[in-house]
């Protein structure tokens, strides 16, 4: 029930009643239907949007083609292994915002918070403590480099159907 309250939040009225009305009608046209993810495939069989579904799961094959920047943390001025790196999100299912409050805390105050990703800071409305730090859109090479150098990555997304979230 909260994950359905917080994808609501997520989502204008509007955009919800245009996908709820567009995607069974595109299925019915269609001879098959693909998704990435079997948690999306159990979706749309049980709101009643297909019959059945084929899983065809995210390429990630540029991954091994990509260099990591040994330099990426050092160039952001993040120290390395002290900071949680996270992907900077408005959308209140991605849950953001319980990152934020935790880096309230005196108990994280060694830490830094590191978001990554387009959102920008007057997106988010509660107070940013001094350790959370925006980097903005990361190339794949720094993104790469920031993970290995990181204490954590954090997920704290409620719900993902279409992400990739860590294993």
């Amino acid at each position: 029930r909260q994950r359905q309250m917080c994808i609501r939040d997520s989502y204008s009225p509007a955009f919800r009643a245009y996908y709820k009305t567009i995607q069974p009608v595109l299925a019915r046209r269609h001879r098959a239907i693909l998704t990435v993810s079997d948690y999306a495939r159990d979706a749309l069989i049980r709101f009643g949007v297909a019959k059945d579904a084929h899983v065809i799961t995210n390429g990630c094959d540029h991954v091994h083609r990509t260099v990591v920047n040994p330099a990426a943390s050092a160039t952001l001025g993040l120290q390395r292994g002290r900071y949680v790196l996270a992907q900077a999100s408005t959308q209140k299912h991605k849950n953001v915002r319980m990152l934020l409050e935790a880096f309230h805390s005196q108990r994280l105050s060694g830490l830094t918070l590191a978001l990554f990703g387009a959102a920008d800071i007057s997106t988010f409305t509660a107070e940013l403590s001094p350790n959370v730090r925006l980097l903005g859109r990361l190339s794949d090479e720094m993104l790469f480099g920031l993970m290995t150098d990181a204490a954590a990555l954090a997920c704290p997304s409620r719900t993902e159907g279409f992400g990739l979230p860590a294993a």
